[in-house]
């Protein structure tokens, strides 16, 4: 199911957009709080979103993170929906890259789930997507997710690597015959992206557990308080 067709996960992401500083620092308890907020007070029309940026695809690791915390279960169906969606927003394209932003597609009838705009069009190696993909993997032990990520790999290597070494951002996803190269590689790409997918491939989950180590919002991983790490 389509964030841009679930109340509740656009309502997430609304906040998510408004408040994205605030979920590196809150406690569990504040987190549950927060979510419990935002299903009460936000599932109203007027925050009805038809669109979603990518950069908004790092919150279905959030959720199952906070899941394996101690949420509610309810909220990994969530994160499950919005990584899907996040997924999509790769598979529909032609190039099987993610523009930066998608728009839903809510009439009867439509042709197609997601369409995107000239200037939305962009691709710049970001790591949300796969982020999630981490998670969702090391959480729920579902192969289909280490599947997703190789797609997204396979992508990123046919349509944005380049003969003499890196990889480029591109100007346009829609297009495989000329994606136009930005000639610009954000370090993020290799920062973030890469070792995410680097995370995904391992099948030993004790490479950067997540019971001992956190990972913030740069891909750094730090030991937990208490953790043996520190023992």
């Amino acid at each position: 199911m389509f964030c841009g067709v679930h109340v509740l996960n656009c309502a997430l992401y609304m906040v998510l957009m408004l408040t994205s500083t605030v979920y590196t620092f809150i406690a569990i308890d504040s987190f549950r709080w927060l979510i419990w907020y935002i299903s009460l007070d936000l599932l109203s029309p007027l925050f009805f979103l038809k669109s979603q940026d990518h950069l908004v695809c790092y919150l279905p690791g959030t959720l199952a993170l906070g899941v394996h915390n101690g949420l509610p279960a309810k909220y990994m169906a969530i994160a499950k929906n919005l990584i899907y969606t996040c997924y999509r927003m790769y598979k529909d394209m032609p190039t099987k890259l993610s523009p930066e932003i998608v728009h839903f597609n809510t009439e009867p009838g439509a042709a197609e789930d997601l369409y995107v705009k000239p200037l939305d069009r962009h691709n710049l190696l970001r790591p949300e997507t796969v982020e999630s993909l981490f998670y969702l993997y090391r959480l729920t032990n579902n192969t289909k997710y280490q599947k997703w990520g190789w797609n997204i790999l396979q992508a990123f290597n046919k349509y944005t690597r380049l003969e003499g070494g890196g990889y480029s951002s591109i100007n346009d996803v829609t297009n495989t015959t000329h994606p136009d190269y930005r000639d610009k590689m954000e370090s993020f790409f290799l920062g973030e992206t890469l070792k995410y997918l680097f995370l995904l491939f391992s099948d030993d989950h004790s490479v950067i557990s997540l019971d001992h180590w956190v990972i913030n919002t740069e891909a750094h991983p730090l030991p937990i308080w208490g953790s043996y790490y520190w023992k």
